[in-house]
């Protein structure tokens, strides 16, 4: 349980940068994590069937105390892989990662007339440069 969680961290930050229209994660990636996960959760949960079948086919003789141990085990184990897998966040579509990464909005120039007729003042120009990009950002 404690590898998922730490695992389940760093699947969150690769969404949630997926979400921002970062590139510093692929979906393939964030799929594989994903999966990994989800491979964890089905070994908590065989492992956890085990243990409440555990003497049961050498007819082993299990007190009623153990019984409940091992039932209450069971439903804790599948108690906690249904609360994680439903908090996993859902990995953007690849329509949605490449409109966030193809359409990333980049500030055009000014041009240079708009701002001063004199070439040489910079500050113009850039005041003129940010005027339009404030316009353009509404």
């Amino acid at each position: 349980m404690k590898q998922s969680e730490t695992l389940n961290i760093e699947y969150s930050t690769m969404v949630s940068s997926l979400a921002r229209g970062e590139n510093l994660y692929s979906l393939d990636q964030c799929t594989g994590v994903r999966n990994d996960l989800i491979k964890l959760t089905e070994k908590i949960d065989i492992l956890s069937k085990r243990i409440i079948l555990l003497g049961i086919e050498t007819n082993e003789v299990i007190s009623e105390s153990e019984k409940k141990l091992r039932a209450r085990l069971r439903l804790g184990a599948i108690n906690w892989i249904r609360d994680f897998l439903s908090s996993l966040l859902t990995i953007p579509d690849k329509e949605k990662e490449q409109q966030s990464l193809g359409e990333g909005w980049t500030p055009s120039r000014a041009d240079s007339s708009s701002a001063m007729n004199d070439s040489d003042d910079v500050i113009g120009i850039q005041i003129a440069n940010m005027k339009k990009w404030i316009s353009e950002a509404k």
